[in-house]
Protein backbone atom coordinates (compact mmCIF):
# COMPACT_ATOMS: atom_id res chain seq x y z
CA UNK A 1 0.00 0.00 0.00
CA UNK A 2 2.69 2.42 0.38
CA UNK A 3 3.82 4.48 3.14
CA UNK A 4 0.47 5.43 5.56
CA UNK A 5 1.08 8.63 7.85
CA UNK A 6 -0.43 7.59 11.25
CA UNK A 7 -2.76 10.05 12.48
CA UNK A 8 -4.68 8.83 15.20
CA UNK A 9 -2.52 5.76 17.19
CA UNK A 10 -3.53 6.11 20.78
CA UNK A 11 -0.78 5.84 23.75
CA UNK A 12 -0.79 2.32 25.27
CA UNK A 13 -0.81 2.52 29.11
CA UNK A 14 1.50 1.96 31.15
CA UNK A 15 2.21 -1.80 32.11
CA UNK A 16 3.01 -0.82 35.12
CA UNK A 17 5.55 -3.77 35.65
CA UNK A 18 7.52 -2.60 38.59
CA UNK A 19 4.10 -2.88 40.62
CA UNK A 20 5.11 -7.06 41.26
CA UNK A 21 4.00 -7.94 44.66
CA UNK A 22 1.54 -6.16 46.29
CA UNK A 23 -2.12 -6.84 46.47
CA UNK A 24 -2.92 -3.07 46.25
CA UNK A 25 -0.47 -3.19 42.31
CA UNK A 26 -2.26 -6.48 41.08
CA UNK A 27 -5.31 -4.40 41.75
CA UNK A 28 -4.16 -1.73 39.33
CA UNK A 29 -2.91 -3.85 37.12
CA UNK A 30 -6.13 -5.70 36.62
CA UNK A 31 -8.03 -2.20 36.40
CA UNK A 32 -5.38 -1.14 33.67
CA UNK A 33 -6.22 -4.54 32.08
CA UNK A 34 -9.47 -4.47 32.32
CA UNK A 35 -9.49 -0.77 30.63
CA UNK A 36 -7.64 -1.88 28.00
CA UNK A 37 -9.80 -5.10 27.22
CA UNK A 38 -13.02 -3.13 27.42
CA UNK A 39 -11.16 -0.22 24.77
CA UNK A 40 -10.27 -3.48 22.33
CA UNK A 41 -14.45 -4.42 22.43
CA UNK A 42 -15.85 -1.64 22.05
CA UNK A 43 -13.35 0.69 20.75
CA UNK A 44 -15.76 3.27 19.35
CA UNK A 45 -17.13 4.18 22.31
CA UNK A 46 -16.31 7.71 24.82
CA UNK A 47 -15.11 9.21 21.25
CA UNK A 48 -16.83 12.84 20.94
CA UNK A 49 -16.40 15.93 19.70
CA UNK A 50 -12.42 17.59 19.71
CA UNK A 51 -11.60 21.14 21.41
CA UNK A 52 -12.12 24.62 20.80
CA UNK A 53 -8.28 24.50 20.62
CA UNK A 54 -8.43 21.38 18.14
CA UNK A 55 -11.47 23.26 15.92
CA UNK A 56 -9.14 26.05 15.84
CA UNK A 57 -7.04 24.49 13.39
CA UNK A 58 -9.83 24.47 11.05
CA UNK A 59 -9.63 27.60 8.71
CA UNK A 60 -5.73 28.15 9.39
CA UNK A 61 -3.35 24.68 8.91
CA UNK A 62 -6.31 23.04 8.00
CA UNK A 63 -9.19 23.92 5.44
CA UNK A 64 -12.61 24.55 6.87
CA UNK A 65 -13.15 20.80 5.68
CA UNK A 66 -10.39 19.27 7.54
CA UNK A 67 -7.72 18.66 5.03
CA UNK A 68 -4.12 19.91 5.02
CA UNK A 69 -4.14 23.56 3.73
CA UNK A 70 -0.10 23.23 2.89
CA UNK A 71 1.06 21.52 0.00
CA UNK A 72 3.96 18.92 0.09
CA UNK A 73 7.14 19.30 0.97
CA UNK A 74 8.33 17.93 -3.21
CA UNK A 75 5.63 20.50 -4.12
CA UNK A 76 3.90 17.83 -6.57
CA UNK A 77 0.40 18.98 -4.27
CA UNK A 78 0.01 22.04 -4.38
CA UNK A 79 -1.74 24.35 -1.20
CA UNK A 80 -5.01 24.82 -1.15
CA UNK A 81 -6.26 28.34 -2.14
CA UNK A 82 -9.68 28.26 -1.87
CA UNK A 83 -10.93 25.79 -5.00
CA UNK A 84 -12.54 26.71 -8.38
CA UNK A 85 -15.83 28.59 -8.34
CA UNK A 86 -17.25 31.75 -10.01
CA UNK A 87 -16.44 33.06 -6.32
CA UNK A 88 -12.93 32.33 -7.02
CA UNK A 89 -12.53 32.55 -10.86
CA UNK A 90 -15.36 34.89 -12.33
CA UNK A 91 -13.68 34.20 -15.68
CA UNK A 92 -15.05 30.60 -15.59
CA UNK A 93 -17.31 29.47 -18.47
CA UNK A 94 -20.83 30.14 -17.66
CA UNK A 95 -22.97 26.89 -17.63
CA UNK A 96 -26.46 26.41 -18.96
CA UNK A 97 -29.56 24.46 -16.93
CA UNK A 98 -28.90 21.08 -17.51
CA UNK A 99 -25.85 21.09 -20.01
CA UNK A 100 -22.54 19.39 -19.15
CA UNK A 101 -19.74 21.93 -18.37
CA UNK A 102 -16.71 22.87 -20.38
CA UNK A 103 -13.21 21.48 -19.29
CA UNK A 104 -11.59 24.63 -17.34
CA UNK A 105 -8.54 23.26 -18.42
CA UNK A 106 -8.34 22.52 -21.58
CA UNK A 107 -4.91 23.20 -22.18
CA UNK A 108 -3.75 21.10 -19.26
CA UNK A 109 -1.43 18.01 -20.98
CA UNK A 110 -0.17 14.81 -18.88
CA UNK A 111 3.27 15.49 -16.73
CA UNK A 112 3.99 11.80 -17.31
CA UNK A 113 2.13 7.92 -17.86
CA UNK A 114 2.83 5.47 -15.38
CA UNK A 115 2.81 2.11 -17.04
CA UNK A 116 3.70 -1.27 -16.33
CA UNK A 117 6.93 -0.95 -17.07
CA UNK A 118 7.93 2.17 -14.60
CA UNK A 119 5.31 1.02 -12.17
CA UNK A 120 8.46 0.39 -9.08
CA UNK A 121 8.68 4.02 -9.29
CA UNK A 122 5.59 4.74 -8.53
CA UNK A 123 4.09 1.91 -6.39
CA UNK A 124 3.95 3.67 -2.81
CA UNK A 125 1.63 5.93 -4.48
CA UNK A 126 -0.81 3.58 -5.81
CA UNK A 127 -3.63 1.33 -4.11
CA UNK A 128 -3.31 -2.86 -3.76
CA UNK A 129 -6.16 -2.59 -6.53
CA UNK A 130 -4.45 -0.24 -8.55
CA UNK A 131 -1.35 -2.71 -8.50
CA UNK A 132 -3.63 -5.88 -9.34
CA UNK A 133 -5.11 -4.44 -12.07
CA UNK A 134 -1.89 -3.52 -13.45
CA UNK A 135 -1.17 -6.87 -13.17
CA UNK A 136 -4.31 -7.99 -14.82
CA UNK A 137 -4.18 -5.44 -17.97
CA UNK A 138 -0.11 -4.84 -18.43
CA UNK A 139 -1.42 -2.39 -21.48
CA UNK A 140 -3.24 -0.17 -18.72
CA UNK A 141 -1.70 3.08 -18.20
CA UNK A 142 -2.33 6.23 -16.16
CA UNK A 143 -2.02 9.44 -17.58
CA UNK A 144 -1.24 11.79 -14.20
CA UNK A 145 -1.67 15.67 -14.73
CA UNK A 146 -0.92 18.71 -12.10
CA UNK A 147 -2.66 18.15 -9.19
CA UNK A 148 -5.37 21.10 -9.14
CA UNK A 149 -7.04 21.25 -5.82
CA UNK A 150 -10.13 22.98 -6.93
CA UNK A 151 -13.03 21.91 -4.53
CA UNK A 152 -14.71 24.00 -2.06
CA UNK A 153 -18.51 24.82 -1.14
CA UNK A 154 -20.57 27.48 -0.39
CA UNK A 155 -20.00 29.37 2.59
CA UNK A 156 -23.23 28.02 4.49
CA UNK A 157 -21.11 24.78 4.20
CA UNK A 158 -18.24 25.95 5.41
CA UNK A 159 -19.42 27.58 8.72
CA UNK A 160 -21.15 24.58 9.12
CA UNK A 161 -18.64 21.71 9.17
CA UNK A 162 -16.92 23.77 11.36
CA UNK A 163 -19.46 24.21 14.26
CA UNK A 164 -20.11 20.44 14.02
CA UNK A 165 -16.08 19.51 15.21
CA UNK A 166 -17.26 21.27 18.56
CA UNK A 167 -20.47 19.58 18.56
CA UNK A 168 -20.91 16.23 17.14
CA UNK A 169 -20.06 13.08 18.54
CA UNK A 170 -20.33 9.24 17.89
CA UNK A 171 -23.24 7.31 19.42
CA UNK A 172 -22.24 4.65 21.68
CA UNK A 173 -22.40 2.01 18.84
CA UNK A 174 -20.31 3.87 16.38
CA UNK A 175 -22.39 3.94 13.64
CA UNK A 176 -23.74 7.52 13.07
CA UNK A 177 -23.20 10.54 14.31
CA UNK A 178 -25.19 12.93 17.38
CA UNK A 179 -25.62 16.46 18.28
CA UNK A 180 -24.45 18.37 14.85
CA UNK A 181 -24.64 20.98 14.58
CA UNK A 182 -25.57 20.72 10.87
CA UNK A 183 -26.43 17.50 8.86
CA UNK A 184 -23.27 17.04 6.78
CA UNK A 185 -19.80 16.42 7.65
CA UNK A 186 -20.09 15.37 11.11
CA UNK A 187 -16.00 14.91 11.71
CA UNK A 188 -13.71 17.48 10.00
CA UNK A 189 -11.14 16.33 12.26
CA UNK A 190 -11.87 12.47 12.89
CA UNK A 191 -10.15 10.51 15.21
CA UNK A 192 -11.24 6.61 14.73
CA UNK A 193 -12.01 4.91 11.46
CA UNK A 194 -16.02 4.83 11.69
CA UNK A 195 -15.69 8.95 12.55
CA UNK A 196 -13.91 9.19 9.00
CA UNK A 197 -16.26 6.65 6.91
CA UNK A 198 -19.02 9.07 8.34
CA UNK A 199 -17.85 11.75 7.07
CA UNK A 200 -18.37 10.19 3.47
CA UNK A 201 -22.31 8.95 3.99
CA UNK A 202 -23.19 12.44 5.55
CA UNK A 203 -20.44 14.16 3.20
CA UNK A 204 -22.58 17.42 1.58
CA UNK A 205 -24.02 16.69 -1.75
CA UNK A 206 -26.68 18.67 -2.48
CA UNK A 207 -30.00 19.75 -0.83
CA UNK A 208 -32.02 18.54 -3.79
CA UNK A 209 -30.73 16.74 -7.39
CA UNK A 210 -32.60 15.60 -10.58
CA UNK A 211 -29.93 13.04 -11.90
CA UNK A 212 -29.84 11.10 -15.61
CA UNK A 213 -27.34 7.85 -13.99
CA UNK A 214 -27.11 5.29 -17.16
CA UNK A 215 -25.30 2.01 -16.08
CA UNK A 216 -23.22 1.18 -18.68
CA UNK A 217 -22.29 -2.67 -18.63
CA UNK A 218 -19.09 -3.27 -21.04
CA UNK A 219 -18.00 -6.87 -22.05
CA UNK A 220 -14.33 -8.53 -22.53
CA UNK A 221 -15.13 -7.58 -26.00
CA UNK A 222 -15.90 -4.20 -26.24
CA UNK A 223 -19.94 -4.36 -26.60
CA UNK A 224 -21.65 -1.94 -24.51
CA UNK A 225 -25.29 -3.37 -22.45
CA UNK A 226 -27.65 -0.73 -21.31
CA UNK A 227 -27.61 -2.12 -17.97
CA UNK A 228 -30.14 0.28 -16.93
CA UNK A 229 -31.01 4.19 -17.42
CA UNK A 230 -32.77 5.76 -14.56
CA UNK A 231 -33.37 9.20 -13.49
CA UNK A 232 -32.77 9.70 -9.87
CA UNK A 233 -34.85 12.45 -8.22
CA UNK A 234 -33.32 12.71 -4.78
CA UNK A 235 -32.67 15.25 -1.65
CA UNK A 236 -31.05 15.54 1.55
CA UNK A 237 -33.06 17.12 4.16
CA UNK A 238 -31.11 17.27 6.79
CA UNK A 239 -28.74 19.11 4.63
CA UNK A 240 -31.58 21.64 3.54
CA UNK A 241 -31.97 24.75 5.41
CA UNK A 242 -35.18 25.21 7.87
CA UNK A 243 -35.66 21.23 8.52
CA UNK A 244 -35.91 19.78 11.55
CA UNK A 245 -32.16 17.98 12.82
CA UNK A 246 -34.48 14.42 12.31
CA UNK A 247 -35.23 14.56 9.22
CA UNK A 248 -34.10 12.14 6.91
CA UNK A 249 -30.42 12.17 5.82
CA UNK A 250 -31.38 10.73 1.98
CA UNK A 251 -34.49 9.89 -0.12
CA UNK A 252 -34.31 8.60 -3.23
CA UNK A 253 -37.06 7.78 -6.14
CA UNK A 254 -35.62 5.74 -8.79
CA UNK A 255 -37.79 5.21 -12.22
CA UNK A 256 -35.87 3.32 -15.03
CA UNK A 257 -36.32 4.80 -18.41
CA UNK A 258 -35.03 1.77 -20.28
CA UNK A 259 -34.13 -1.12 -21.06
CA UNK A 260 -37.25 -2.56 -22.02
CA UNK A 261 -37.27 -5.41 -19.57
CA UNK A 262 -37.02 -2.85 -16.22
CA UNK A 263 -38.83 0.37 -18.17
CA UNK A 264 -41.37 1.35 -15.76
CA UNK A 265 -39.65 -0.13 -12.76
CA UNK A 266 -38.78 2.20 -9.73
CA UNK A 267 -37.34 1.91 -6.38
CA UNK A 268 -37.85 4.39 -3.70
CA UNK A 269 -35.43 4.20 -0.12
CA UNK A 270 -34.87 6.54 2.35
CA UNK A 271 -31.91 6.30 4.97
CA UNK A 272 -33.45 8.59 8.31
CA UNK A 273 -30.68 10.93 10.76
CA UNK A 274 -28.96 7.42 12.01
CA UNK A 275 -28.47 5.84 8.33
CA UNK A 276 -31.01 3.02 8.77
CA UNK A 277 -32.92 2.15 5.52
CA UNK A 278 -36.19 1.72 4.09
CA UNK A 279 -37.10 1.11 1.07
CA UNK A 280 -40.18 0.14 -1.12
CA UNK A 281 -40.04 -1.36 -5.44
CA UNK A 282 -42.88 -1.21 -8.00
CA UNK A 283 -42.59 -3.64 -10.70
CA UNK A 284 -45.14 -2.87 -13.14
CA UNK A 285 -45.97 -6.41 -14.52
CA UNK A 286 -46.94 -7.21 -10.76
CA UNK A 287 -48.21 -3.44 -10.45
CA UNK A 288 -47.41 -3.39 -6.65
CA UNK A 289 -45.90 -1.98 -4.20
CA UNK A 290 -43.72 -4.03 -1.69
CA UNK A 291 -41.52 -3.25 0.98
CA UNK A 292 -37.94 -4.13 0.27
CA UNK A 293 -35.49 -4.73 3.07
CA UNK A 294 -33.09 -6.18 0.95
CA UNK A 295 -31.99 -2.94 -1.17
CA UNK A 296 -28.98 -2.52 1.46
CA UNK A 297 -26.00 -4.03 2.44
CA UNK A 298 -24.23 -6.83 0.34
CA UNK A 299 -27.59 -7.35 -1.86
CA UNK A 300 -26.19 -7.67 -5.43
CA UNK A 301 -27.07 -4.51 -7.43
CA UNK A 302 -28.80 -5.78 -10.89
CA UNK A 303 -28.41 -2.18 -12.45
CA UNK A 304 -24.43 -3.22 -11.88
CA UNK A 305 -24.49 -6.47 -13.43
CA UNK A 306 -24.32 -7.90 -9.92
CA UNK A 307 -20.56 -6.20 -9.86
CA UNK A 308 -21.44 -4.28 -6.99
CA UNK A 309 -23.80 -3.90 -4.32
CA UNK A 310 -26.07 -1.94 -3.05
CA UNK A 311 -24.38 -0.33 -0.50
CA UNK A 312 -21.50 0.48 -3.25
CA UNK A 313 -24.05 3.30 -4.40
CA UNK A 314 -21.99 6.37 -4.40
CA UNK A 315 -18.93 4.37 -3.55
CA UNK A 316 -20.76 3.68 0.37
CA UNK A 317 -23.80 4.30 1.54
CA UNK A 318 -26.10 2.97 4.30
CA UNK A 319 -25.51 2.06 7.97
CA UNK A 320 -22.18 0.98 8.81
CA UNK A 321 -22.50 -1.89 11.85
CA UNK A 322 -21.20 -4.45 10.21
CA UNK A 323 -18.10 -3.75 10.18
CA UNK A 324 -14.94 -2.81 12.32
CA UNK A 325 -13.75 0.24 11.48
CA UNK A 326 -9.71 1.30 11.30
CA UNK A 327 -8.21 4.43 10.67
CA UNK A 328 -4.64 3.45 8.70
CA UNK A 329 -3.84 7.01 8.34
CA UNK A 330 -3.17 9.39 5.34
CA UNK A 331 -1.04 8.60 1.87
CA UNK A 332 -0.16 10.40 -0.80
CA UNK A 333 -2.04 8.69 -4.16
CA UNK A 334 -3.07 8.73 -8.11
CA UNK A 335 -6.81 9.03 -7.95
CA UNK A 336 -9.25 10.43 -10.82
CA UNK A 337 -9.99 14.07 -10.42
CA UNK A 338 -11.02 17.20 -12.63
CA UNK A 339 -12.45 14.45 -15.38
CA UNK A 340 -14.63 17.28 -17.18
CA UNK A 341 -13.24 15.44 -20.36
CA UNK A 342 -15.16 12.33 -19.51
CA UNK A 343 -18.02 14.40 -19.19
CA UNK A 344 -17.85 15.75 -22.70
CA UNK A 345 -16.74 12.13 -24.35
CA UNK A 346 -18.98 9.77 -26.04
CA UNK A 347 -20.08 7.02 -24.39
CA UNK A 348 -18.14 4.53 -26.96
CA UNK A 349 -14.96 6.85 -26.53
CA UNK A 350 -14.90 6.26 -23.22
CA UNK A 351 -15.85 2.88 -22.46
CA UNK A 352 -13.29 1.12 -23.84
CA UNK A 353 -12.81 -3.11 -23.43
CA UNK A 354 -11.40 -3.90 -20.01
CA UNK A 355 -11.44 -0.53 -18.64
CA UNK A 356 -12.21 3.34 -19.23
CA UNK A 357 -10.47 5.07 -21.96
CA UNK A 358 -7.05 6.00 -20.51
CA UNK A 359 -6.43 8.40 -22.97
CA UNK A 360 -9.75 10.06 -21.45
CA UNK A 361 -9.00 10.19 -17.88
CA UNK A 362 -7.05 12.09 -15.93
CA UNK A 363 -5.11 10.99 -12.56
CA UNK A 364 -3.79 13.47 -9.91
CA UNK A 365 -1.53 12.94 -7.31
CA UNK A 366 -3.49 14.00 -3.79
CA UNK A 367 -3.76 13.13 -0.28
CA UNK A 368 -6.06 10.39 0.88
CA UNK A 369 -7.53 8.93 4.35
CA UNK A 370 -7.01 5.19 4.60
CA UNK A 371 -9.77 3.66 6.06
CA UNK A 372 -10.00 -0.58 6.38
CA UNK A 373 -13.16 -1.90 7.22
CA UNK A 374 -13.33 -5.55 9.01
CA UNK A 375 -16.58 -7.51 8.96
CA UNK A 376 -17.73 -7.76 12.27
CA UNK A 377 -17.71 -11.49 13.92
CA UNK A 378 -21.06 -13.09 13.05
CA UNK A 379 -22.06 -10.55 10.50
CA UNK A 380 -22.78 -11.37 7.06
CA UNK A 381 -21.41 -9.40 4.02
CA UNK A 382 -19.60 -10.54 0.66
CA UNK A 383 -16.67 -8.64 1.50
CA UNK A 384 -14.96 -9.67 4.61
CA UNK A 385 -12.64 -6.67 4.30
CA UNK A 386 -12.74 -3.40 2.50
CA UNK A 387 -10.49 -0.35 2.22
CA UNK A 388 -11.34 3.13 1.53
CA UNK A 389 -9.54 6.16 0.22
CA UNK A 390 -10.82 8.93 0.66
CA UNK A 391 -9.55 12.26 -1.10
CA UNK A 392 -8.54 15.17 2.19
CA UNK A 393 -10.98 17.92 0.18
CA UNK A 394 -14.23 16.35 0.14
CA UNK A 395 -14.36 13.12 1.92
CA UNK A 396 -15.60 11.30 -1.08
CA UNK A 397 -14.01 7.91 -1.50
CA UNK A 398 -11.97 7.44 -4.61
CA UNK A 399 -11.35 4.49 -4.74
CA UNK A 400 -11.72 1.25 -2.88
CA UNK A 401 -10.42 -2.57 -2.59
CA UNK A 402 -12.50 -5.22 -1.86
CA UNK A 403 -11.63 -8.80 -0.21
CA UNK A 404 -13.44 -12.12 -0.59
CA UNK A 405 -13.74 -14.46 2.28
CA UNK A 406 -10.79 -16.10 1.91
CA UNK A 407 -8.81 -12.80 2.06
CA UNK A 408 -8.03 -12.57 -1.18
CA UNK A 409 -8.69 -9.14 -3.18
CA UNK A 410 -11.44 -9.25 -5.49
CA UNK A 411 -12.96 -6.40 -6.52
CA UNK A 412 -12.14 -2.36 -7.05
CA UNK A 413 -13.82 0.70 -7.65
CA UNK A 414 -12.73 4.19 -8.32
CA UNK A 415 -14.59 7.19 -8.47
CA UNK A 416 -14.41 10.65 -10.79
CA UNK A 417 -14.42 14.06 -8.89
CA UNK A 418 -15.04 17.10 -10.42
CA UNK A 419 -16.16 20.44 -9.20
CA UNK A 420 -19.25 21.95 -10.40
CA UNK A 421 -17.96 25.34 -10.60
CA UNK A 422 -21.63 26.98 -11.41
CA UNK A 423 -23.35 25.04 -8.17
CA UNK A 424 -19.74 25.85 -5.76
CA UNK A 425 -19.71 22.01 -4.90
CA UNK A 426 -17.59 19.29 -5.90
CA UNK A 427 -19.35 16.10 -7.17
CA UNK A 428 -19.14 12.41 -7.84
CA UNK A 429 -19.33 12.25 -11.57
CA UNK A 430 -18.44 8.84 -12.45
CA UNK A 431 -17.82 5.48 -10.69
CA UNK A 432 -16.59 2.21 -12.04
CA UNK A 433 -17.02 -1.16 -10.68
CA UNK A 434 -14.19 -3.89 -11.39
CA UNK A 435 -13.98 -7.88 -10.43
CA UNK A 436 -10.24 -9.15 -11.07
CA UNK A 437 -11.94 -12.75 -11.95
CA UNK A 438 -13.16 -11.47 -15.62
CA UNK A 439 -13.11 -9.28 -18.17
CA UNK A 440 -16.28 -7.11 -17.48
CA UNK A 441 -16.88 -3.91 -15.93
CA UNK A 442 -19.77 -1.23 -15.24
CA UNK A 443 -19.58 2.30 -15.26
CA UNK A 444 -22.47 4.50 -13.73
CA UNK A 445 -23.36 8.26 -14.56
CA UNK A 446 -21.27 8.03 -18.17
CA UNK A 447 -23.20 11.29 -19.18
CA UNK A 448 -21.88 11.94 -22.78
CA UNK A 449 -21.67 15.33 -24.20
CA UNK A 450 -26.17 15.07 -23.42
CA UNK A 451 -28.24 17.99 -22.58
CA UNK A 452 -29.47 15.76 -19.68
CA UNK A 453 -26.78 16.83 -17.25
CA UNK A 454 -27.93 16.46 -13.45
CA UNK A 455 -29.80 19.73 -12.00
CA UNK A 456 -29.23 20.83 -8.46
CA UNK A 457 -30.73 22.98 -5.75
CA UNK A 458 -33.37 24.22 -8.42
CA UNK A 459 -36.32 25.12 -5.54
CA UNK A 460 -39.87 23.37 -7.26
CA UNK A 461 -38.59 20.63 -9.01
CA UNK A 462 -38.49 18.02 -6.15
CA UNK A 463 -41.56 17.97 -3.54
CA UNK A 464 -41.62 15.95 -0.13
CA UNK A 465 -44.44 13.58 -1.28
CA UNK A 466 -41.89 11.89 -4.16
CA UNK A 467 -40.15 9.89 -1.74
CA UNK A 468 -43.65 8.13 0.31
CA UNK A 469 -44.81 4.67 -0.92
CA UNK A 470 -48.36 6.28 -1.77
CA UNK A 471 -46.63 8.27 -4.34
CA UNK A 472 -44.78 5.33 -5.76
CA UNK A 473 -48.58 3.36 -6.35
CA UNK A 474 -49.71 6.68 -7.92
CA UNK A 475 -46.84 6.82 -10.42
CA UNK A 476 -47.15 3.40 -11.15
CA UNK A 477 -50.88 3.47 -12.29
CA UNK A 478 -50.39 6.00 -14.60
Amino acid sequence: MGHIRRTSDTEKPDNATHCKGSKSHLKAILSVLITVLMGLTFPLMGYAKVSPEQAARLGNELTFLGAERAGNAEGTIPAWEGGLSYETMPSLPKVKRGKVRPDPFPDDKPLFTITSQNLNSYKDKLSPGQLAFFKKYPEWRMQVYQTRRTSTYPERIRKGTMANATTAELSKDGTHPKKMAVGWFPFPIPKNGAETILNHNYAYLWDTCIAYSPFRFVLGNGVIIDNGTPIFRSQRPLHMAGRKKDSDLFQVLVAYKSPSRRKGEMILYTDDSDNDRKAWTYVPGQRRVRRAPSISYDTPDPSTGNLATYDETYMYNGKIDRYDWKLLGKKEMFIFNNNYRADLASTEALLTPHYLNPDIMRWELHRVWVVEGTLKEGARHIYTKRVFYLDEDTWQVAATDKYDNRGNLWRLSFSSHAMLYDYGMPSTRIWNHYDLSTDVYVAVSVQGPSPRANIFNEPGLIKDKYFTPEFLRRAGRR
